[in-house]
């Protein structure tokens, strides 16, 4: 289990989600036209157990409603039946013609009774869910290729399989000298037209948390007031009154798909692993199958959300001021970089169990005093715990407290 970082839970989301083996060489899919959307399906049916993690048995698979997954990608389920249907295909079992038989036997068995009665509407759903589907609506969606199968079962949701044989499908190893094994793998199962079986850099894979594909992570955008578009900046004491000081207008719809195939690349990437990640836009958007400007516009995004902060590189321009070489951007992982209520809680524990520690009332009350005027100016935001410590004890030197006070109640740190 995966906690949330504390600052997004006030959105609903569950203080521990659930880890998940994301796989990587999904990466390896060659066609940059349909990339993102096949890259949002097959993280968000890995991410819902819908198919099994990497390296998994396929009996860990459970069923899983195309609405839930619709959810998770922030996107209506007609719209994710659309992008499923480019890259699957049913199994067979649930034709148009056994369709139409349970329809004439579930008819058959609401007659005996009135429609309106209780016991019989279950039935009376049923039989119009298993209506034969119109020609038309076949037609609507073009089959690309078939990556993964649909067992239709009757009334609940579908089981999913991946269409490989199990001798391909990617087991957990230990780390060889094969660089491109998990490409390969997916290449001969597919074939080349579909993921490049030479793709380096997508082995394996990496446990993403829940939370970053839960529903309850909302659309946001950067406030004027943070994006540089009002006409005046606001007084120190002033608070915006589009965002009421929070810095970003929070929507009543979850993060779109595209945002969170884009975090979940770079956590791929080794973003909450390193820290940090420096790549370039474009880079990203070859990667993805995405613009540039879509890339930019979900950073943009994640950083309202204060899950990344992203620094832009260094760029040299020629003599008529156009750009010649642009270095690539940081993108620094947030959630460990924020003293958020949690740390700040244990931060004021920590630091009222040393009371007795001090024999001065004056200097405790003084010392006190600056603790918690600190803690609560720097509770959720941008700092790390020892940054914290090191301005604490410049203030206390700056108040003139004692040097023992601050051996005393602050831990040694240095950035």
């Amino acid at each position: 289990m995966a906690s949330t970082p504390h600052h997004l839970r006030r959105f609903g989301i569950p203080e521990h989600t659930a880890t998940r083996k994301v796989s990587r060489a999904w990466l390896a899919f060659c066609n940059p036209g349909k990339r993102k959307e096949f890259l949002s399906v097959a993280w968000a049916m890995e991410m819902a157990g819908a198919i099994e993690q990497y390296g998994a048995p396929a009996k860990e698979v459970e069923r899983r409603s195309q609405k839930l997954m619709a959810s998770m990608l922030g996107i209506d389920v007609s719209t994710f039946n659309r992008r499923l249907g480019q890259f699957s295909e049913p199994d067979g079992r649930w034709d148009d013609e056994r369709r139409r038989r349970h329809s004439t036997l579930m008819k058959a068995a609401a007659s005996t009774g009135s429609p309106t009665e209780p016991e019989n509407k279950p039935a009376l759903k049923e039989m119009e869910s298993l209506r034969p589907v119109p020609r038309k609506l076949h037609r609507r969606v073009r089959r690309l290729a078939t990556f993964f199968n649909k067992t239709a079962g009757f009334g609940q949701a579908h089981m999913y399989s991946l269409r490989m044989p199990q001798e391909l499908k990617p087991r957990i190893e230990k780390k060889g000298d094969h660089k491109t094994k998990d490409a390969a793998l997916l290449a001969q199962a597919f074939g080349t037209s579909w993921f490049d079986p030479d793709r380096r850099g997508v082995n394996g894979f990496k446990g993403i948390d829940g939370w970053v594909w839960d529903p309850h992570l909302p659309d946001v955008d950067k406030c004027e007031c943070q994006s540089g578009q009002m006409g005046l900046p606001l007084a120190a004491s002033q608070k915006c009154g589009k965002c009421n000081g929070r810095g970003m207008i929070v929507y009543d719809h979850p993060l779109p798909d595209y945002g969170r195939v884009l975090l979940t690349f770079l956590l791929l990437k080794g973003l909450a692993q390193y820290g940090s990640v420096e790549i370039t836009q474009e880079a990203i958007a070859e990667a993805l199958g995405m613009d540039v400007n879509t890339v930019a516009k979900y950073e943009d995004k994640l950083e309202a959300l204060m899950i990344v902060r992203c620094v832009a590189g260094a760029v040299t321009r020629d003599a008529s001021g156009a750009v010649v070489d642009r270095k690539p951007h940081k993108i620094i992982w947030l959630p460990d970089r924020m003293l958020d209520e949690d740390i700040a809680q244990r931060e004021w524990q920590r630091f009222q169990a040393l009371r007795n520690k001090i024999s001065d009332p004056v200097a405790w009350q003084r010392a006190e005093g600056l603790h918690v005027a600190l803690l609560k100016d720097w509770r959720g935001k941008e700092h790390v715990l020892g940054a914290f410590w090191n301005e604490l004890r410049r203030q206390f030197a700056a108040a003139g407290l004692n040097k023992s006070v601050s051996d005393t109640l602050l831990p040694h740190y240095r950035e």
